[in-house]
């Protein structure tokens, strides 16, 4: 009886078959770390976007959720679930940073927010010439279309100071400089809009 010998055809195959599943594992391996370097690059990037909340700051800080950001044809009226509003329905126009004498409309205000800037609301008999000029002081410091201060009288708050950005508020009793500070540090250039930080 002779003895079969192994066809060199069968070899080829099986020789290909191992290479084709050698490439795959070697295809899949670089799949998934490729995958796994574009997650690790996407939470980096959103973690970098995100503000810094200092200590201080987190523990009086107030976030809210959205309220929108659709406009609304000048001169109607919004009702906000906050006082004063962090988001919400807003005109398209937006007032020029700076410090202001006189009330303006919420509606206008709220879309100062969405652009990144921070509003400081003050109500009138808390300024004394020294806050009045430290607070004149940011508004002109920080005048960016999209990272901006405004300061804006709001008689009947009760609090003295209230500063705003989209969707947080920082009230104080006192013009707490430090607090100030850490608040436009977090929140100014992060508007919802077009954020540039």
């Amino acid at each position: 009886m002779s003895k079969r010998r192994p066809s060199k055809t069968g070899s080829k195959v099986k020789a290909q078959a191992s290479r084709s599943r050698k490439r795959t594992q070697n295809s899949t391996a670089i799949i998934a770390v490729f995958v796994v370097a574009v997650v690790a690059l996407g939470a980096l990037a959103y973690n970098a976007s995100r503000p810094k909340i200092a200590p201080a700051l987190a523990e009086r800080l107030e976030r809210y959720p959205s309220e929108g950001a659709n406009h609304v044809p000048t001169g109607q009226r919004v009702t906000y679930k906050t006082d004063p509003p962090n988001s919400g329905p807003h005109y398209a126009q937006w007032a020029p940073p700076g410090f202001y004498d006189r009330p303006l409309p919420d509606e206008l205000l709220v879309h100062n927010l969405e652009h990144g800037h921070v509003i400081i609301h003050y109500r009138p008999e808390a300024l004394t010439p020294e806050i009045e000029q430290e607070i004149l002081n940011l508004t002109r410091a920080h005048t960016h279309n999209w990272a901006a201060v405004l300061a804006v009288p709001r008689p009947g708050m009760e609090h003295p100071f209230v500063l705003a950005a989209w969707r947080h508020l920082l009230r104080l009793d006192e013009f707490d400089r430090e607090l100030v500070d850490l608040f436009i540090d977090a929140f100014i250039g992060r508007g919802p809009e077009n954020p540039i930080r």
